[in-house]
Order: structure tokens, then sequence, then C-alpha cells
């Protein structure tokens, strides 16, 4: 059994010590549709039970992860401007379960953001969603 897996389907870029490191972590769709096929594959010929995709559709617009918004004061993240995505990606820098770093905050809400089968707007992510309900008729 596989729970809670996935991968990112863009690039990502985090904010730390006052610098935006723009595609930290490199990926596109392929990277995504790569090990979902391995996964899946895995799976079958391993009789695994059950494999549970992270999310059925990306959490966050892919616009959010390849730029680093201001660092933003709370509550009201002014610095934003009033844009949702950015008081968000503050949100997850300045809410830090113990331990970790504003920079890991926003690494982890991006990265599991953008770990769907389908887009933000809805639209399935072609290769992903063809192999996904393919697997998903057999027996």
């Amino acid at each position: 059994m596989i729970t809670e897996t996935g991968w990112n389907s863009a690039s990502i870029a985090i904010l730390f010590n006052s610098s935006c490191y723009s595609s930290l972590i490199y990926s596109d769709p392929s990277f995504e549709s790569a090990y979902l096929n391995f996964l899946i594959y895995s799976g079958y010929l391993g009789s695994f039970e059950m494999i549970s995709w992270w999310s059925d559709r990306d959490l966050i617009s892919s616009s959010v992860l390849n730029n680093c918004p201001p660092q933003a004061t709370p509550p009201n993240f002014s610095e934003c401007k009033g844009d949702q995505w950015c008081m968000a990606v503050n949100t997850a820098r300045t809410q830090t379960p113990p331990g970790w770093s504003p920079a890991f905050a926003e690494l982890a809400f991006k990265a599991f953001g953008s770990m769907g089968l389908r887009n933000y707007d809805g639209t399935a992510k072609s290769e992903d969603m063809t192999l996904w309900n393919r697997f998903l008729k057999l027996p």
C-alpha cells in the first residue's frame, strides 16, 4: 500500500535569506508523469492493495510556484497589496510547525500544492489522467 504520494508538476522557487532561488527544485509535467508511471506499474507488478495519489487537483495555481512573493508582515500582509497567493505563501512562511524554517514551509506549501492529477483550474493533466484511469479499470 502506498498513500499520499505525488510529484510536483512545475519548478519551485523559494525565498531564503531575502534572496529568491528560482527553479530551486526543477520539475515539469513529464517528471510527474514518469513518477506516476513508475509508481503504478510497480504497484501493479507488486500486487499492492492500494495506491493513493496526493490530490486529484493542484491545490495552488502554477503561477505561484516559480516566483517569490515579497516577505510580508502578518496579520494583514500589507506588502502583498491584496494578492491572495502572496498572502497564502506568507501565511505558510509565518505559521511553521516546530523546527521548520520559513523557506522550508514555503517549499512544502508549493510542492504539495502542485501534485494533482488535474491542474488548479480542473483541467486534466492528460498523460497522468489517462494512465490513472487505465489502471483504475483493472480488476
